[in-house]
């Protein structure tokens, strides 16, 4: 009896061994008939040997996973949806069947936009992906009342204030200050402001170059950058130079004689006016009240021309002229008494009328008593 219990035994042990389930044979009989992977997958070559998890030939997602990998398709366009500018799902992506596809999101430097509530981030989802081709759809739950499109689900970020590093900030030019940095956005070429002019090269004729490095997404940060080669390196304050414009005469009130004014002057942009005077011995008119000085003031400077105006606030009821603001301090000619007394009209007795000598003498006679 017990001897052909171990007969039994031994037999068991040996249809046990042979009826091994493998991907490489699945039938357990050594026909080798390899694990028949679904649409999508192919045959894992290295996997023959492998026991099916199962333990059997059944069509489980643990046998296939063991005995198949899934196929790669690459380049593959979304539809529904669709592509979506400035995300991870911009251009067309490879799919590995049995892979989850790598969750949505809009690029460094870019923000999905919102939904209806303003505050509420749209989410982009996937359907189903198609075991055959790798084909699936993006999916959008915007509920704004105008449809947000796939090319503006991700929002260029804006930073302001942004100041550059490298040759850095930029006297004179529309680089003098931070500027706003907008990812995706190409910065504003440089310039010189009107009325200044870049400076040359070491040849003196080519100008110095200025542009920038890449936009760091994150943050906006970027590098100015400079072409300058001349052996005395020209300074971020000196790349632009102020235009001087020679003998300008300003209009308005114009010219004001007898003070710094009275003629055309040099004007160097960015540089203020002289402040207005009268000339040495000239002192400014008064305003009607008899004791405030008249003031002159300027006009914006032209940036372009150098162009100004001279601007008074004199309030006499009868305007003074730019020709009489500065009145002279000392009078080199006056109507003192001296002019008008009565030695003058002593002149008037020779005017032509003759006097007797007799007149003349009883005249003197007369004057002589007096002084006796």
């Amino acid at each position: 009896m017990k001897s052909t219990e171990m007969r039994f035994f031994f037999l068991a042990s040996l249809v046990a061994g042979a009826l091994a389930f493998t991907c490489g044979d699945v039938a357990g009989d050594s026909s080798n008939t390899a694990y028949t992977c679904p649409t999508g997958y192919a045959t894992d070559a290295g996997a023959s040997a492998t026991n099916l998890p199962s333990g059997d030939n059944s069509t489980t997602d643990a046998n296939r996973d063991a005995c198949c990998n899934g196929n790669v398709n690459a380049s593959i366009t979304p539809t529904g949806f669709g592509l979506i500018a400035n995300s991870n799902y911009a251009a067309a992506v490879s799919v590995t069947i049995g892979t989850a596809l790598t969750a949505f999101a809009c690029d460094a430097g870019y923000s999905v936009a919102k939904k209806a509530d303003g505050t509420t981030d749209i989410s982009i989802t996937f359907g189903a992906v198609n075991a055959a081709d790798g084909a699936f759809t993006t999916i959008t739950d915007d509920d704004n009342s105008t449809a947000i499109l796939n090319s503006a689900t991700c929002v260029a970020n804006t930073y302001t204030a942004v100041t550059p590093t490298g040759f850095g900030l930029i006297a004179g030019s529309n680089y003098a200050a931070p500027v706003d940095v907008t990812v995706g956005t190409a910065l504003t070429a440089f310039a010189c402001n009107a009325g200044w002019t870049v400076a040359k090269k070491a040849d003196t004729t080519t100008d110095i170059s200025i542009t920038f490095g890449a936009v760091n997404a994150a943050d906006g940060a970027f590098t100015t950058i400079t072409d300058d080669d001349n052996s005395t390196a020209v300074l971020n304050t000196a790349t632009c130079v102020a235009n001087t414009y020679t003998a300008v005469t300003p209009t308005g009130f114009g010219l004001i004689a007898n003070s710094n004014y009275k003629a055309a002057v040099d004007v160097t942009v960015g540089t203020a006016l002289a402040a207005f005077a009268c000339d040495t011995g000239f002192a400014v008119a008064k305003k009607a009240d008899g004791t405030t000085d008249i003031s002159i003031t300027f006009g914006d400077v032209n940036a372009a021309d150098g162009a100004f105006t001279t601007v008074t606030d004199d309030d006499n009821t009868t305007a003074l002229t730019a020709a009489a603001t500065c009145v002279a301090s000392a009078t080199g000619t006056g109507t003192g008494s001296a002019g008008t007394g009565s030695a003058g009209s002593a002149g008037s007795a020779a005017d032509g009328s003759t006097a007797s000598p007799a007149a003349l003498a009883a005249a003197g006679m007369a004057a002589i008593a007096l002084l006796l």
